[in-house]
C-alpha cells in the first residue's frame, strides 16, 4: 500500500530524483531515483552493481506495464523490504566507516536515519574528525527531532509516560 501511494504521488520522481521520466523504461531517471532512495534508506550510497541489478530486474517489467509509476512502486517495495533498510547492519568489523558513524549519530540523537547533510559529510569522510562530529552533533541537537527523541527517552526511562504501542501492535 505504501509503495503504491508513493508511486502515484504527483511529482514524486521530480522532487526526489530531479528528473522527469521520458517513458516507462527511462533508465537514467530510474537510476537517479534508485540512487537517491537507496542512499537515504540504506544510509549509504548504492554500489554500481546494486543499481545495475535494480535496473535489470525492474525496467523490463516496467516497459511491459507501460508506466514509470510501476518502476517506482517496485523499487520502493524492494527497498522497504531489504535487510539493509530494516536493520542497521555494520559490516566494517572493527572501526566504523563514515556512514556507520552518521547512522549511529542520527539514531542516537534523532531516533531516525541520517539526513542528506549528514550523508553528504559522511561521503567526504570528515566524520572521522572529532571536531566535525561535534559540529554535526550540535547541529542535530538544535533540531526538533532531537528534542522529541530525548523527551521520549527520558519518559520511557523514568517511567512517567508509557511508550505508545505501534499501531500494528495496538489491535
Amino acid at each position: 500500500a505504501f509503495a503504491a501511494k508513493v508511486a502515484v504521488e504527483p511529482d514524486f520522481v521530480a522532487r526526489t530524483a530531479g528528473c522527469t521520466p521520458s517513458g516507462p523504461a527511462d533508465e537514467p531517471c530510474f537510476r537517479s531515483l534508485a540512487s537517491v532512495l537507496g542512499r537515504r534508506m540504506f544510509r549509504r550510497p548504492l554500489a554500481t552493481a546494486e543499481l545495475d541489478a535494480y535496473a535489470a530486474g525492474i525496467l523490463p517489467h516496467d516497459e511491459t506495464a507501460g508506466d514509470f509509476a510501476f518502476a517506482v512502486e517496485m523499487l520502493t517495495q524492494l527497498l522497504v523490504q531489504h535487510p539493509l533498510f530494516l536493520y542497521r547492519l555494520e559490516k566494517s568489523g572493527g572501526d566504523l566507516d563514515a556512514y556507520e558513524i552518521a547512522t549511529r549519530m542520527a539514531y542516537l540523537l534523532w531516533g531516525s536515519g541520517p539526513d542528506d547533510e549528514l550523508l553528504d559529510i559522511a561521503a567526504t569522510s570528515e566524520l572521522s574528525d572529532a571536531g566535525k562530529r561535534v559540529a554535526q552533533a550540535r547541529r542535530m541537537l538544535a533540531d526538533e527531532r532531537a528534542k522529541r527523541q530525548w523527551a521520549n527517552f527520558h519518559a520511557q526511562w523514568l517511567g512517567y509516560v508509557a511508550a505508545p504501542l505501534p499501531d500494528a501492535l495496538a489491535d
